[in-house]
């Protein structure tokens, strides 16, 4: 007879997911809370909407009062979202109908007319909130397109005016977290150990080393939501300079978060990143090497000098 396992067993039993923890019920308790508040939010404005309506005795005509109900529709848009406002358009036909279409609280029709009368409501409601949401989308992608750029640009300026390797992955790490919310590490394999280099106030991401080893030597992007190994949920990245790869970006999961920002948009802005600390990581080393050449130099030209000198 076969026992049953649980496929949480499954996966904590697993060798390849031995080091990928597991997300409780709990961590998406506050994203569904903000959803729920956000669709709640515009049926109450709708119920407040007719409880006013209702308060001046609906003395006005009813193609007036239907279009009092676009009021919450286009706030619910701009604010919430395109579902929160399908949602308040159909509770405001809902409430158009029972409260203020004959006979009065009831959803029987008794003029066929007024079934044009919702369709019509219906779809320019669905219009407005497809406009407005768009227009806030757009609103908020213009608005993090101006912080990325701004971002990228102060981080080249602080990589450019920084000596020293272990603040320029700093810098870089500390800018990525807060773009994208998410714990971020540079991952360095030295001596067949990984070397782990993070922020003090960040978790450490949980990172796959059969996965790692593969960027190293592919020095491609792998993990969450790319070609290879997406089976993980960390999104790996190679800080790559021509041929070397100085180490590997390895982005995890925010706090409460779901997913992760896979958009080729949130990828590219990662690969920037990584790239400015590739070109810091080859500057300082060029410029350490250049130092430790200049200092050999020096110590022979001295040497060849002191043996001169006597015979002078």
């Amino acid at each position: 007879m076969r026992t049953f396992i649980p496929k949480w067993q499954i996966l904590k039993t697993s060798d390849q997911w031995a080091n990928v923890p597991l997300l409780s019920a709990s961590s998406l308790d506050p994203a569904r809370q903000a959803e729920w508040k956000r669709y709640g939010a515009s049926v109450g404005m709708v119920l407040l909407l007719t409880g006013l309506v209702y308060a001046v005795d609906f003395r006005f005509d009813r193609i007036n009062i239907a279009m009092l109900y676009l009021i919450p529709v286009v706030i619910s848009a701009v604010r919430f979202g395109l579902g929160p406002a399908i949602t308040a358009a159909c509770t405001g036909l809902m409430a158009f109908d029972f409260f203020f279409v004959p006979p009065i609280f009831s959803y029987t029709v008794s003029d066929l007319r007024f079934l044009v009368s919702f369709a019509v409501f219906l779809l320019v409601a669905m219009v407005t909130a497809s406009l407005a949401s768009n227009a806030r989308r757009q609103t908020e992608e213009a608005t993090t397109r101006a912080a990325i750029a701004q971002a990228l640009y102060v981080l080249s300026r602080e990589l450019n005016s920084i000596s020293d390797a272990e603040a320029a992955i700093q810098a870089v790490l500390s800018q990525a977290e807060k773009l994208f919310g998410a714990p971020v590490a540079l991952a360095m394999i030295e001596h067949g150990d990984i070397r782990l280099h993070r922020t003090r106030e960040s978790a450490d991401p949980p990172i796959h080393r059969k996965i790692l080893e593969w960027v190293y030597e592919h020095g491609e992007l792998a993990g969450f939501g790319s070609k290879s190994h997406r089976q993980a949920v960390v999104i790996y990245l190679p800080v790559r300079a021509k041929e070397r790869v100085h180490g590997v970006l390895c982005l995890g999961r925010g706090k409460n978060r779901v997913t992760l920002p896979t958009r080729p948009e949130a990828v590219d802005v990662l690969k920037a990143m990584a790239n400015l600390l590739a070109i810091s990581l080859t500057r300082l080393s060029t410029l350490a090497l250049f130092v430790i050449v200049v200092g050999g130099v020096s110590q022979i030209v001295w040497r060849r000098w002191e043996d001169f000198c006597p015979k002078m």
